[in-house]
């Protein structure tokens, strides 16, 4: 693919958001915070039998839902869930998935915190490494023939780059022209790994930190629009780190008066849905659990 060095230096420019679009992605993030910490905080307390932490990827999965339109399908990998609740599927429902009730629109067909989102077009997950990616690719290939302008985007964790399995699956799709959009996250040396591997086959790329929402917003969002204008692969390649805390980037753009307004009316919604889920004798110990966990710093 010509050009692949010019997406290289996507990340670098036009990387500020306006004021709406800001308030927007910490809304998100917010709310994948609070969503993760009752997930992680229901499977301490025994009400699911297990739980995985999403903990300081807020900002990957809000920044890469903001670059999506409602017609791409995303294929998550386990620890970015969440997008799912970006995607249409309320909280409420979430909360029934996880505690496998009758009204889990998946009739317990699926393990907790792997729901699907049909209608916002969020594939299930999968702990089976490299399967997610041939799926993304097969969906990308048949959106070209039959919805042209949208794509599939795909997230592969530290564990699915430990071998080349993903650029085989990015290289058959500058093969057949498919608009496969792959988010690659991994530490650093995985991470300048990869972009030497991307560049060297010719896949257009760009890098950004998982702490900077606004950085993954934006280059998520041009890669994915050349994903779909040229029908080709991109891919943004992040570098996990876990400080400093994602969520306090953004407040600190903010101002403190209008970030604990966000804040405080995402925790206070998702505090009335796991009362009317839990009573409130349960739910308010699980919320305070919650609430003494999150006012933690990140490791």
């Amino acid at each position: 693919m010509h050009g692949a060095t010019q997406g290289d230096r996507l990340a670098e420019q036009d990387l500020a958001l306006g004021p709406e679009e800001l308030e927007e992605l910490y809304r998100r993030m917010v709310l994948l915070r609070r969503a993760d910490s009752v997930f992680v905080e229901m499977g301490r307390s025994s009400l699911v039998p297990f739980a995985w932490s999403a903990h300081g990827l807020e900002a990957l999965v809000a920044g890469v839902v903001a670059a999506l339109r409602p017609a791409d399908w995303l294929y998550p990998d386990l620890r970015t869930t969440g997008a799912a609740l970006l995607r249409g599927y309320a909280f409420a429902e979430h909360l029934e998935q996880l505690l496998g009730t009758g009204r889990d629109r998946t009739r317990g067909r699926t393990l907790p915190g792997l729901a699907s989102c049909v209608e916002g077009r969020v594939a299930p997950a999968t702990a089976a490494l490299g399967v997610r990616a041939a799926e993304a690719l097969g969906t990308a290939w048949a959106l070209r023939v039959s919805e042209p302008g949208t794509l599939a985007a795909c997230v592969l964790g530290p564990s699915e780059l430990e071998d080349l399995r993903p650029l085989d699956v990015l290289e058959r799709a500058l093969r057949l022209r498919s608009p496969l959009f792959g988010v690659l996250v991994g530490p650093k040396a995985v991470a300048e790994r990869w972009m030497s591997l991307l560049a060297d086959h010719g896949i257009a790329h760009a890098f950004a930190s998982s702490i900077d929402g606004a950085g993954i917003a934006t280059s998520a969002q041009k890669l994915a629009e050349r994903c779909r204008s040229d029908s080709e692969p991109a891919a943004l390649v992040c570098e996990e780190r876990r400080a400093p805390d994602p969520l306090e980037r953004v407040a600190e753009q903010l101002g403190p008066a209008r970030e604990r307004e966000i804040r405080c009316g995402v925790w206070d919604e998702i505090g009335r849905h796991v009362v009317e889920a839990l009573g409130e004798g349960r739910a308010h110990r699980l919320l305070a659990s919650v609430e003494a966990r999150d006012a933690q710093p990140l490791p």
